[in-house]
């Protein structure tokens, strides 16, 4: 995993499929550890795979962070609080994710995701937080979600 952290920070493209091989290896830290270095190289041309992971690798690990990746490289990396810059298709899983993701972790991570990203927020996104509020299976998503709705934006 830190190999794979170092050949992501190198900047190299040449390990490239050495690193993406290893995105579906079986120890999750190493997907991981695989997803970050893609991330790190060239983070448009491993779009698909990073959304790939948030949607659907089986470890919780994974898909934090897959959400990492994803806001640290993907949505106007460098920019502060209030950007409003989250792509369609990247929203879309975003949304998905905080309402229907197996653990309570990486659904209140993908809330905070969005309480870092906007400062009003999008009506599609408000009927997320809604919804969650309202229906999720943990008490603690449901209480965060409400907290953020009421106190978390200036919308």
């Amino acid at each position: 995993a830190e190999t794979l952290y170092a050949l992501g920070r190198s900047g190299t493209d040449s390990k490239r499929d050495l690193i993406r091989s290893l995105a579906d290896h079986p120890t999750p830290r190493i997907r991981s550890a695989a997803l970050i270095a893609l991330a790190q190289s060239n983070p448009e041309t491993e779009k698909m795979h990073i959304l790939y992971s948030l949607r659907d690798d089986s470890d919780p690990l994974v898909r934090l962070a897959a959400l990492d990746v994803i806001q640290e490289h993907l949505v106007a990396p460098g920019k502060e609080k209030g950007n409003d810059e989250i792509p369609e298709d990247i929203l879309h899983d975003l949304r998905w994710i905080a309402q229907h993701d197996p653990n309570r972790e990486v659904r209140l991570r993908a809330l905070k995701f969005f309480y870092e990203s906007y400062r009003d927020l999008p009506p599609s996104v408000r009927g997320t937080f809604t919804t969650v509020a309202e229906m999720d299976s943990c008490q603690n998503v449901r209480d965060w979600a409400k907290w953020y709705l009421k106190n978390g934006f200036r919308s």
